[in-house]
């Protein structure tokens, strides 16, 4: 009896301490405990920046092949990569495309977040387990070679001038305005 009133005082203190819930946007936030979802990013007031995570291991490659997406897709809109990768058609294409797609999900379902602002912060490649492999050659030969892995991480944030301003991949100087018409065209 005395461990059920202990846990019962510790989840009625922390749901006084974070039962004021904030509105974000359309979106109302509830926290019944600090327990709950504690493995989550759980947003705690209306400046903290929330972040989801979405990760792939053991990918087939090396990371200098990957560094080459990852430096084209860092600062885009979710959207945006999405596309991207889907015509990419390759291996690490797909990759990337199931990280993002991840990502979004978890973002939109688990967290509440608008998917049209949704933009990749943090984009890193790690190196992965390499194992050596022994492929037997004619004359009693052998061959020594290495088989590259990758492991992907992503952080996604929501944030809609960052996610409009990286229409196409295009950032800085070129925005939206600038790569669409003012107004609208009419062909009769």
């Amino acid at each position: 009896e005395t461990t059920k009133k202990s846990t019962t005082d510790v989840d009625t203190m922390f749901t006084k301490t974070f039962t004021p819930i904030q509105t974000v946007g359309a979106n109302t936030i509830y926290h019944h405990s600090l327990r709950f979802r504690s493995h989550h990013n759980i947003k705690l007031n209306s400046t903290h920046v929330q972040q989801i995570g979405s990760r792939r291991h053991h990918i087939k490659g090396r990371l200098k092949k990957l560094n080459a997406y990852i430096w084209h897709l860092r600062g885009m809109s979710v959207d945006e990569a999405l596309i991207q990768m889907r015509f990419a058609r390759s291996p690490k294409g797909y990759e990337f495309f199931a990280l993002f797609k991840n990502g979004q999900s978890t973002a939109v379902n688990q967290f509440g977040m608008n998917p049209d602002h949704l933009v990749i912060h943090k984009l890193n490649a790690g190196r992965a387990k390499q194992p050596k492999l022994i492929k037997h050659r004619g004359r009693d030969r052998m061959q020594f070679f290495k088989l590259r892995h990758s492991h992907l991480f992503c952080k996604i944030i929501e944030d809609k001038q960052q996610a409009i301003n990286s229409f196409r991949g295009l950032r800085g100087e070129r925005l939206i305005t600038k790569t669409r018409p003012k107004e609208l065209i009419v062909i009769d």
